[in-house]
């Protein structure tokens, strides 16, 4: 998995309300459409190398955040909320 470097996107062209896909129109100017999922997989992987420093600092600070983290999947697996569908 690639990282985007941190400095290619200003995070407030991020924003979920954002328009930052054009679409063609027939009568050839281009309309914006808001594109929050887009925006998001970009903030992800701009902000993956910090998120996972803070994880990995709460996780040495609190040992029992790994315990809390497997029930919550195991939790979240009974109920088929794990596919991401």
């Amino acid at each position: 998995h690639t990282l985007i470097p941190d400095k290619v996107f200003k995070p407030s062209r991020l924003l979920p309300t954002r328009k930052n896909i054009k679409v063609p129109q027939n009568d050839g100017t281009d309309a914006e459409e808001s594109s929050p999922h887009r925006n998001n997989a970009i903030l992800e992987d701009l902000l993956s190398v910090q998120h996972l420093s803070k994880l990995h600092a709460a996780i040495t600070e609190c040992s029992a955040l790994i315990d809390a983290i497997l029930l919550f999947k195991v939790w979240l697996r009974q109920r088929n909320l794990d596919s991401g569908e």
